[in-house]
């Protein structure tokens, strides 16, 4: 879902069905440096004072040029003027700019004009963004993202859209002052990512967020009344290069984390300002994540993936926020190994398993019949009974057109891996059969091997089904199970060998097979798919 937030005043939220997640909120404020009602500015009496964020001197306090839009606070929610901003009048005269501490804040401020003489009822306010030097110009970069940051540690997050411009009708009021509120002319995008766990989140650092549209929504403007008109040096994309840590200290990559934790959520964001358009968008986030391998155990690669978002067309209007939480999702896999046709598996240890780790096991497993393989059937009838037989996985090896994809990145929920098999579905192997070999294949004790296998993914993988490099476990007969996590594909059938041994799909990256394997290791359980 898509929702905005008027900055001016409190409106009704709008939804546009998204399969996205939704923000609700609308825009008051709450005063962290001064009292509601109290300015910030030179108070000296020799030039005439505008005052910005209110419409008298009764009235409370509304728009800024610092943000403070966080979902966890909701209504409160607020700009804030910033030292040295600075506005400008329609003949080009422009205020003296604000002064104050380092990144002092302030919800009101007095500008001050001084050398002229004001005397009409209302006069046209121009905010041509941070550093703007001609009244009615407003340059928006294409590198706007702005992460949040604490301010000097007090847990109050801001944003600095330095790019925003404004415009707003000052009227005099009768202790003389002139107050106005700004209309921020660009639209705002508030950018949530996150992952399936906090530990994952943990790990990825976001590199760059990159959002392309149909129309130009970057470049140089002109303020007028109505809004902002497009002049020259147009780009239809935006994009975010600065980085963070989470606690909010500047330099470092900035980390995502799971949605379901609201405080990590707030300081995990990007707030985008562009010229308001009625548009499609696409959002690509350029993540580095620690991948392990399949067969490199010892330690994790980083490596950099792209995860694009396309937006439907939507109305991106002056003045509002639009906040987007998209979820960064990667396959997950649960690590659930059991040995061959036990009455139960080990699915305890699926959360606790790194690249490589050895469990030592408790009388539970080793006393317990329920956990041993099945020493004297052929066939499965528990938990491998649903498993492809060995024909079936010939016909998967042999005719499967695999294809290993070193780039397939996947989880567990605690740690990335990278590598697996694509293998056609048997709908789309002519042929495929339950109980007849492939005529072209020559059955041995070794079984059969396929080392002709392609690289990457299939073009249309909706033929193909995925296995992932899983990897396996060896129980020492000691009390001691070493896993190999991630370490190749061992998948059982439930055709078995004789009392010791059975039938099972065995890949790594330049081959596929079906060979014998130890009843009482450890594997994982497929289907016939």
């Amino acid at each position: 879902f898509l929702n905005k937030m008027k900055m001016k005043k409190i409106i009704n939220i709008k939804c546009l069905a998204l399969l996205l997640g939704l923000f609700a909120m609308t825009a008051s404020c709450t005063n962290d440096d001064l009292t509601n009602g109290d300015t910030k500015g030179d108070k000296q009496t020799d030039g005439t004072v505008f005052v910005g964020g209110k419409s008298s001197a009764s009235a409370s306090a509304k728009s800024r040029t610092a943000f403070n839009y966080l979902p966890s606070i909701g209504a409160n929610s607020k700009f804030v003027w910033t030292v040295g901003d600075r506005i400008f009048l329609a003949d080009g005269s422009v205020s003296e700019p604000l002064t104050g501490g380092y990144d002092e804040k302030f919800d009101v401020a007095d500008f001050i004009f001084r050398g002229k003489n004001f005397t009409a009822p209302s006069y046209d306010i121009y905010y041509p963004g941070y550093g703007g030097t001609t009244y009615n110009k407003l340059i928006i970069s294409t590198d706007n993202g702005q992460s949040y940051y604490d301010y000097q540690g007090t847990g109050n997050f801001y944003a600095y859209p330095r790019g925003d411009g404004g415009f707003a009708k000052a009227i005099r009021q009768p202790d003389g002052k002139y107050y106005f509120e700004l209309e921020h002319l660009c639209a705002f995008l508030f950018l949530t990512p996150y992952v399936q766990t906090d530990r994952l989140g943990e790990q990825i650092r976001v590199e760059k967020i990159k959002i392309t549209a149909d129309k130009n929504i970057a470049g140089d403007f002109t303020i007028t009344p109505t809004g902002l008109v497009e002049s020259t040096n147009g780009s239809k994309t935006i994009e975010a290069n600065q980085q963070s840590t989470i606690s909010g200290t500047i330099g470092g990559p900035l980390r995502i984390y799971s949605h379901g934790t609201q405080k990590i959520r707030d300081y995990t964001s990007w707030l985008f300002h562009f010229a308001p358009a009625n548009t499609k968008l696409k959002i690509e986030y350029k993540l580095n994540i620690p991948v392990y391998e399949c067969g490199r155990q010892s330690w994790a690669e980083r490596l950099d993936s792209i995860v694009t978002k396309n937006i439907p067309l939507h109305s991106y209007e002056k003045n509002t926020v639009t906040p987007i939480t998209s979820s960064i999702f990667f396959p997950m896999y649960k690590a659930i190994y059991s040995r061959w046709d036990a009455k139960k598996d080990y699915s305890e240890f699926a959360d606790t398993l790194n690249a490589s780790n050895v469990v030592t096991l408790s009388d539970k497993y080793q006393n317990n019949t329920d956990y041993q393989e099945n020493k004297t059937s052929l066939v499965a009838t528990r938990l491998a009974k649903d498993c492809p037989n060995r024909i079936e996985a010939a016909w998967y090896v042999m005719h499967g057109d695999p294809y290993y994809d070193e780039n397939y990145i996947w989880t567990n929920g605690k740690q990335f891996c990278r590598g697996a098999m694509w293998i056609k579905k048997k709908s789309e192997i002519p042929g495929f059969s339950s109980t007849s070999l492939p005529s072209d294949v020559t059955w041995t004790n070794n079984g059969c091997e396929n080392t002709s296998i392609k690289k990457g993914r299939p073009a249309d993988t909706s033929k193909y089904f995925v296995l992932p490099s899983l990897g396996t476990s060896f129980d020492n007969l000691n009390g001691y199970l070493s896993f190999y996590f991630a370490d190749n594909g061992y998948y059982w059938t439930k055709d078995a060998v004789d009392n010791n041994y059975v039938w099972i799909l065995f890949f790594y990256k330049d081959a596929i097979r079906v060979q014998k394997w130890y009843k009482l290791e450890l594997n994982a359980l497929w289907t016939v798919q």
